[in-house]
């Protein structure tokens, strides 16, 4: 398998991508074919979740609670998350 067109699992099982994204497109259990392990979030699913904390702080910061540059510890670690699950 090319590893472009490659998509390891946590499981460390690997399928092709787009093999992967037809499992989520049908409804089938989301979960390995091989070990049953639950697949990871997909990518629409990442993005609706990171967008979501996202607002979340900016609500927030736009009410006047926060500002971006003296967030909280929490929110801090909130926004951290929404950059990782974007990446």
């Amino acid at each position: 398998m090319s590893s472009s067109l490659a998509s390891t699992l946590p499981c460390s099982h690997t399928f092709h991508a787009a093999c992967i994204d037809k499992l989520r497109a049908f409804g089938v259990k989301q979960e390995c074919p091989m070990c049953r392990v639950e697949l990871p979030p997909g990518a629409d699913q990442l993005l609706e979740k990171a967008l979501r904390r996202y607002y979340d702080v900016q609500l927030q910061v736009d009410r006047g609670e926060v500002s971006w540059g003296a967030l909280t510890m929490t929110q801090e670690r909130e926004t951290s998350e929404v950059v990782r699950m974007l990446r």
